[in-house]
């Protein structure tokens, strides 16, 4: 519930992304996750050979902003590969 007496739902959901490692890279994805709504509570990665593999548990309103959120991340300069991580 938020604190302005309204209820607001959401979902955490992690997100694995890899990309070629470029200057900025990080700042670009961490922008699209604002643009789109969705709070990063945690994340992590790392770089080896120039690939960047990361991921990130964010937390979304809805199944359809998560879709719209992994388009957007796809369309960042460099990233080639996004997915929702799913527990096994």
């Amino acid at each position: 519930m938020d604190w302005d007496g309204s209820t607001a739902h959401s979902f955490r959901v992690q997100i694995a992304v890899s990309a070629w490692d470029r200057p900025r890279l990080l700042e670009d994805v961490a922008r699209t996750f604002s643009e789109h709504g969705a709070n990063i509570v945690s994340y992590g990665g790392a770089v080896e050979d120039q690939l960047a593999k990361n991921w990130y548990t964010a937390e979304l309103g809805d199944v359809k902003a998560l879709k719209t959120l992994l388009n957007a991340l796809h369309n960042v300069d460099a990233v080639f590969d996004v997915y929702r991580v799913t527990p096994s």
